[in-house]
């Protein structure tokens, strides 16, 4: 994951920085997830000091309705009748989005979205179980209809290293 700042800086462009929480909060990552402008997305190197502060802003947005949180439906469910419907209407996690697009503009029809899934093996974490599982264990397609059973901050996505081929 990279954090971007805007205006000056006290080190020299690309000088390694320890990242701490005081910094990360001067991050834009911070202000957009803050301004709930950013769903959170997390992978294996982002440690826990730094991915709970940015959880803990996500949540507060989350909960006073800003930003994109009124109309998130990554959870709540949403109709993928066809490629529009999804890029026109639905707001969700942007990594569900693009698995999505990729998966329907190949032509697949809905029933075949978690076995796309199980094929690409994307190797992630429940944060809330401490679970080593798969994206497609977190997605449920009914009909036409798809939700994550986990909320986006629940989830570290992991490096596909680590999926074993049988």
């Amino acid at each position: 994951m990279a954090f971007v700042f805007a205006g000056g800086i006290e080190h020299r462009d690309g000088s390694e920085v320890i990242l701490d929480e005081s910094i990360l909060k001067r991050s834009l990552n911070y202000g957009l997830i803050a301004r709930g402008l950013a769903y959170p997305t997390y992978y294996n190197g982002l440690f826990s000091d730094l991915r709970l502060p940015l959880t803990r802003a996500m949540a507060h947005a989350r909960s006073e309705g800003r930003g994109i949180w009124p109309f998130d439906l990554t959870t709540k469910g949403f109709s993928v009748p066809g490629l529009e419907p999804l890029t026109e209407n639905v707001v969700i996690l942007p990594k569900l989005f693009r698995r999505l697009v990729d998966y329907m503009g190949d032509g697949g029809m809905m029933d075949g979205f978690r076995a796309h899934l199980q094929a690409r093996c994307e190797p992630l974490v429940r944060v809330s179980q401490v679970h080593f599982t798969r994206l497609d264990a977190v997605v449920d397609v009914k009909g036409d209809r798809v939700r994550l059973t986990e909320s986006p901050e629940n989830l570290i996505f992991l490096d596909k290293v680590l999926c074993k081929k049988s």
